[in-house]
């Protein structure tokens, strides 16, 4: 898969388009994870990315929105993260996972060394790829809590 990453940012004319697609694989990628290890039943994916991914929306956009739709027990921040992280790193990528769970919002960054670095040598990524995830609060009908997940590249 990082072949095939390197080969599509090898064809583009211009840095900028470059790290748009470098961005979108990856979050593409992401979104595979979670849908395999079953974090999509409670969660809805919305927002610009969804937009662009799933109406073909013009914009490029720099995160991943996801609203928990179904049951609060079903939810399993941790477990998603660990289940991306062993799906990239099968693929070869070196992935690290930081995250902060501190207070009501949980943090998680994604982080591409070896990846990115390599396809530095196609112009486009001078440093290593940073995939920030925050777990953001959102006030519901009955003012319920209901985390939400947001993934910068």
């Amino acid at each position: 898969m990082k072949d095939y990453l390197a080969h599509l940012v090898k064809q583009n004319s211009s840095a900028l388009d470059g790290k748009n697609i470098a961005r979108e694989y990856l979050q593409a990628r992401i979104l595979g994870a979670l849908q395999k290890c079953g974090a999509m039943i409670p969660l809805a994916f919305h927002g610009g990315t969804a937009l662009r991914f799933l109406y073909a929306h013009g914009r490029y956009s720099e995160d991943l929105d996801f609203a928990l739709e179904g049951q609060e027990k079903d939810y399993a921040f941790l477990d998603y993260l660990k289940a991306v992280q062993a799906d990239l790193k099968a693929e070869s990528y070196q992935i690290e996972v930081k995250t902060n769970e501190k207070n009501i919002v949980n943090n998680a960054f994604f982080v591409f060394q070896v990846c990115c670095m390599s396809l530095a040598y196609h112009r486009c990524l001078p440093k290593p790829c940073q995939l920030k995830s925050k777990w953001i609060p959102t006030r519901q009908k009955a003012l319920c809590v209901k985390p939400q997940l947001c993934v910068v590249l």
